[in-house]
């Protein structure tokens, strides 16, 4: 696996390196995280490997995009467990000890959507992590709605169309067949998203600043029906 980082979104090619005549195959190319904003062509860059004592390979970034003024300029994305498929696609996933962060927890389990938007929870902490598992259904789009409480915030959405997974605007493709669930993981904090999809085989960065007079997380589905499965939050403790 090749990373370059060529000032838009953080490429990546993967293929086969014969260590015999030092030769690299391609097999497969793509962008790695294709979060971007107006205020920098990728919101993921400059990616860095380490290898842990087990042996996984941890892949760290820098999550940029941010406007001037706040006395510093981005911060590391969360640790990724990053991997290669069999059939090259790379594959990242938050690293386990991520775990150890989570506070109070809320549950929701088993709803039905029919075309409409329903309140899972309220939060007022502006550091989260979210999982959510649901079957789109025949609904055109579905998905995550994070509505602000305050008027001088602005809201965001995830949504699925069925192709294509729409993070804040931002569109990644990911393939999905009919009765597939999906399951989405969301880290938030009050300056921006990470979301890792269907096991990390889709991961979308986002910087953009979160509601912080509180939000209400909401499940839609539009033009017809999907099915919640199951929705966690938690809110995560500070590092130190």
């Amino acid at each position: 696996m090749l990373l370059t980082s060529p000032y838009r979104p953080v490429e990546y090619v993967a293929g086969d390196f014969d260590v015999a005549t030092l030769t690299f195959t391609p097999r497969r190319k793509g962008v790695l995280d294709p979060g971007y904003n107006d205020l920098a062509a990728a919101n993921f860059y400059a990616t860095n490997t380490l290898h842990a004592p087990d042996g996984r390979c941890i892949l760290l970034a820098w999550v940029r995009g941010f406007a001037p003024g706040r006395g510093w300029s981005g911060y590391l994305a969360v640790p990724r467990l990053f991997t290669v498929d069999a059939d090259y696609q790379p594959r990242q996933q938050p690293v386990a000890e991520l775990d150890q962060l989570r506070g109070a927890h809320h549950t929701v389990r088993d709803r039905q959507l029919d075309s409409n938007q329903i309140t899972l929870d309220r939060v007022n902490s502006a550091s989260l992590e979210i999982q959510v598992t649901f079957d789109p259904g025949d609904a055109a789009q579905s998905g995550l709605r994070f509505n602000a409480l305050s008027s001088g915030d602005r809201s965001l959405e995830i949504s699925f169309d069925r192709q294509v997974l729409l993070v804040d605007g931002v569109p990644a493709p990911l393939a999905w067949s009919p009765g597939e669930l999906l399951t989405l993981r969301v880290y938030l904090d009050g300056a921006g998203l990470e979301l890792f999809a269907n096991g990390g085989r889709v991961a979308v960065t986002r910087a953009v600043d979160l509601p912080v007079g509180g939000m209400e997380i909401a499940m839609l589905a539009r033009s017809g029906r999907a099915y919640l499965h199951s929705y966690d939050r938690w809110e995560m403790h500070a590092i130190w």
